[in-house]
């Protein structure tokens, strides 16, 4: 009887692990987001999931609804552009011509529909010495 304890335990004790690897692994892949540049978003669009777009914003291309908080404005690659719709407050760091993370879904019509936008500080990327930022910071 003492065999087939030990057997019953081991057996339960497996079927509790792969349970519960299942389950990790299940829920790593439905709640993951994929993270695209434009150019691989719109060559093999995703639609069934939310996606993360980063790209550089399209000079000229930001639009806002007049008394509302609806924003529209594209992204470019490499090569392609997409055009995003997002409802919001847009980040204070949001400059057209400087990178920006998109995310959202992606509608038939390849348009993403954000959800949320990060933009990263222009400053930062400009190559200027942190010497010369502090002294435009200081400017009035």
């Amino acid at each position: 009887m003492n065999e087939k304890m030990r057997r019953g335990r081991f057996i339960v004790a497996l079927f509790v692990f792969v349970g519960g690897f299942y389950l990790l692994l299940s829920s790593m892949m439905e709640g993951g987001k994929y993270f695209l540049t434009v150019d691989e978003a719109v060559a093999a669009p995703v639609t069934h999931r939310p996606v993360r777009i980063v790209g550089k914003v399209v000079k000229g291309s930001w639009e806002r609804t007049q008394g509302s908080q609806r924003h529209f404005f594209q992204l470019e690659g490499q090569k392609e552009r997409i055009k995003i719709a997002f409802t919001g407050s847009m980040p204070d760091t949001f400059t057209e011509g400087f990178e920006v993370t998109a995310e959202g879904k992606l509608s038939s019509e390849g348009v993403l529909d954000a959800s949320e936008i990060s933009a990263k500080c222009p400053s930062k990327y400009k190559g200027e010495p942190a010497e010369e930022i502090r002294h435009q910071a200081t400017q009035p």
